[in-house]
């Protein structure tokens, strides 16, 4: 009698290990896919928020009007100093593709996609939207402190 020492897979074992890990692959491919646009959306959400704050802090610590506008075409926001010098201050990263950005006043959209932050401290009360198929946020700028707000959803009540 022999006895066989080497141990080891046969070559049948390995495809089927190999098929099985393809079809769990397969699988959670579509889902690894949305997770990574939910994150893109998200970090948008949260530069954008970061925008917004500079823009606040830098109208206060410089004593003077600022402007927040997104871009469309770009899609893109800006800081920018008011007319005539519009000059540009910072700028976010590009939003990803298929993510609209809508400003609503008093419960009414708003078409100049921008928001005016005084030497004060205020500005206009906003709420910045981003909405995607992949989920939506909601920016909310405080009229009166010029704080902001970032929640995930629909629009803070």
């Amino acid at each position: 009698m022999t006895s066989r020492t080497d141990r080891g897979f046969t070559l049948l074992e390995l495809v089927l290990v190999c098929v099985v890990l393809s079809v769990l692959l397969a699988a959670s491919l579509p889902r690894f896919q949305q997770s990574v646009e939910r994150l893109r959306l998200e970090r948008t959400a949260f530069e954008l928020a970061q925008l917004l704050r500079y823009a606040h802090e830098r109208a206060v610590g410089q004593g003077v009007e600022l402007l927040w506008q997104w871009d469309d075409a770009a899609q893109r926001a800006r800081i920018t100093a008011p007319p005539p010098s519009s000059e540009r201050l910072a700028e976010s990263g590009r939003a990803p593709e298929g993510v609209a950005v809508t400003l609503v006043r008093d419960q009414q959209v708003v078409n100049c996609r921008c928001i005016r932050f005084f030497p004060d401290g205020t500005t206009e009360s906003t709420l910045v939207r981003l909405g995607s198929g992949r989920g939506d946020y909601t920016l909310q700028v405080n009229g009166a402190t010029g704080q902001v707000r970032l929640a995930a959803g629909a629009a803070p009540r």
